[in-house]
């Protein structure tokens, strides 16, 4: 089974993917952490050297290899769903599950996550 977890930046995809993986005993993946180890970069220099193309080639091909797995809880980054081509793979790989929150707690997670700002 795959779940793909979708939202804004900090509305919980992190924390709800490593939750099922507990509750479900399913491999929890971070696609925005798989693809800068890949690049070797933060999603800050990949957007700031190489252009917000380069980043979301590369997202879209990285979701492509983890939908592609018959078990995991996938946290997408919050513009992945920008590509038709990786809304149809989200959608035929299992369910997606969009998380909100409002903007006044959306702002607060953003501001109390330093590593986040960091990278992104």
């Amino acid at each position: 089974m795959i779940l793909t977890l979708i939202g804004y930046r900090g509305s919980g995809k992190t924390i709800v993917a490593q939750a099922l993986h507990n509750r479900l005993a399913l491999p929890a993946v971070d696609a925005d952490q798989i693809i800068q180890n890949r690049a070797g970069s933060t999603i800050r220099e990949m957007f700031q050297r190489q252009g917000e193309p380069f980043f979301r080639d590369l997202e879209e091909q990285t979701l492509a290899e983890l939908l592609a797995r018959d078990n995991a809880v996938i946290s997408a980054g919050g513009g992945a769903v920008l590509r038709q081509t990786t809304r149809d793979r989200m959608r035929a790989a299992g369910p997606v599950i969009w998380l909100e929150a409002s903007v006044g707690e959306l702002a607060r997670r953003i501001a109390a996550d330093q590593v986040s700002a960091a990278q992104r």
